[in-house]
């Protein structure tokens, strides 16, 4: 039996990955702080309500994981605005909370469920992040409120790399999605998205994680927005997985 566990389960995303990974037979663990998570629950997918970025709540998590897992989803995350004008409280108060949120709640249950993806002889690790980490292209892509929150989705980015180097030798598969435009409370509370552009659903992503687990990728992000079909590409040149 194939298991997965997915992170943010209660977000249109992790809601959309749950239901695509048990529908290609995975058994899922759903896990979200919000409680709503509950709403998740049906044949091959059981939620988890607990804080990743809390050590003493991961144990809700890793004692329902069995000894092995094949697949492990980051997807967990908050969007801030961090205006330079705001207060040096404020400041202090949102670097907390997107360190907490984008990447406590990434590193904790990645660093505690890797070892039984190795035991497993295998898996994949796809951590959910920004197109803001893909080449610009002559065209800035990283806004100018958002420095707290844009360095969490670097440091994601980082982590994908180091995990797809060190975890090569034992066939553990390290990639990214690079996501932006689909409609959903996290997009929604962007202050100045433009609505009128084409949204991608959440379905559409999903379809691309399964396609992602059945490759041999390793390394890679991978970009999906309004206007650009997700898809795969053969690997990169080494140089230029940590940029996209």
């Amino acid at each position: 039996m194939k298991r997965a566990v997915v992170t943010g389960a209660a977000g249109a995303l992790g809601r959309a990955f749950c239901n695509a990974l048990a529908d290609s037979g995975y058994q899922v663990l759903g896990a979200d702080n919000d409680p709503s998570v509950a709403s998740i629950r049906k044949d091959g997918i059981t939620p988890v309500c607990c804080d990743l970025a809390r050590e003493d709540q991961l144990a809700t998590l890793t004692d329902l994981t069995q000894d092995t897992l094949d697949v492990l989803v980051n997807c967990a995350g908050v969007y801030r605005a961090s205006p330079l004008s705001e207060s040096w409280q404020a400041s202090l108060d949102g670097l907390q909370e997107v360190l907490d949120n984008n990447l406590r709640a990434l590193l904790l249950p990645s660093r505690a469920l890797i070892p039984r993806l190795v035991a497993n002889g295998g898996g994949h690790i796809v951590n959910l992040t920004s197109r803001d980490v893909l080449p610009a292209n002559g065209q800035p892509t990283n806004g100018a409120c958002s420095d707290l929150w844009l360095a969490s989705q670097w440091a994601v980015n980082g982590a994908t790399d180091a995990w797809a180097t060190r975890l090569a030798s034992a066939e553990v598969k390290v990639n990214a999605l690079c996501v932006a435009g689909i409609k959903s409370p996290l997009t929604e509370a962007l202050p100045d998205y433009d609505f009128q552009r084409p949204l991608i659903k959440a379905a559409d992503v999903a379809t691309l994680l399964i396609e992602l687990i059945n490759s041999d990728l390793t390394g890679e992000n991978i970009g999906y927005w309004p206007g650009r079909t997700g898809h795969l590409r053969p690997p990169r040149a080494r140089h230029r997985q940590i940029t996209g």
